[in-house]
């Protein structure tokens, strides 16, 4: 059975021939970036920084850290962590949420309505999705559309590199503003992790990965 790389914790794991051949097609159809197999004898594994998380990553491989990883580039949305590999996917998503926006002008939620057997539930009057009481869902929906309405205020594309070496800024290749308003108060900048001593990158194990299927 083959076995790869799971990206998300740096482990191996076996996967069967359906799955694989599925891991490919993702990566043909471009809602994968790579898959890697059975990691050989070789230089070791480095974990990179995330600029849009603001988080490291899982200890990639080292051979593909800088030939994938520090050239890939995304398209992003200035107000939230919104990306995409294609700079139209950005407007889209600004349109969105101006619909989203439009619709809950003036949104509440409804008097709780109970059934039988089942929690009560309240209505969203601008969008008419349904949130039960416990944890107030309801509630927690409107503050999101609050402060998405707070964030956005004004947004610009950023065509950036993802990855990093260090925790910095991204290095942005191009903006773009899309909605020329003021910009939020609310939206906080990722705070880069406090260095103590040596540098933070981690460098883990002996082996690396072969490359089967790329982007592209």
């Amino acid at each position: 059975m083959p076995v790869i790389l799971d990206q998300s914790t740096g482990v191996e794991r076996e996967v069967s021939e359906s799955e694989y051949q599925a891991l490919r097609n993702e990566v043909r159809g471009e809602a994968r970036d790579a898959v890697y197999t059975e990691r050989q004898e070789g230089a070791g594994s480095t974990a990179v920084w995330d600029c849009v998380d603001g988080s490291w990553t899982a200890p990639l491989p080292n051979e593909y850290v800088h030939r994938h990883y520090l050239q890939k580039v995304v398209a992003r949305c200035s107000a939230c962590t919104f990306t995409s590999s294609f700079d139209g996917d950005v407007a889209k998503h600004v349109e969105q949420i101006r619909r989203d926006l439009v619709a809950h002008e003036g949104a509440r939620l409804t008097e709780p309505v109970s059934q039988v057997g089942l929690e009560p539930v309240q209505t969203c009057t601008g969008c008419g999705a349904g949130f039960r009481m416990a944890g107030y869902r309801g509630q927690r929906h409107l503050e999101q559309i609050a402060e998405m309405k707070r964030n956005h205020g004004r947004v610009e594309l950023l065509v950036m590199k993802r990855f990093a070496l260090e925790p910095s800024e991204p290095m942005v290749l191009h903006r773009e503003v899309l909605v020329d308003g003021p910009v939020s108060r609310q939206v906080e900048r990722i705070e880069l992790p406090q260095e103590t001593g040596k540098r933070r990158r981690r460098k883990r194990g002996h082996r690396r990965a072969s490359r089967t299927a790329t982007m592209g």
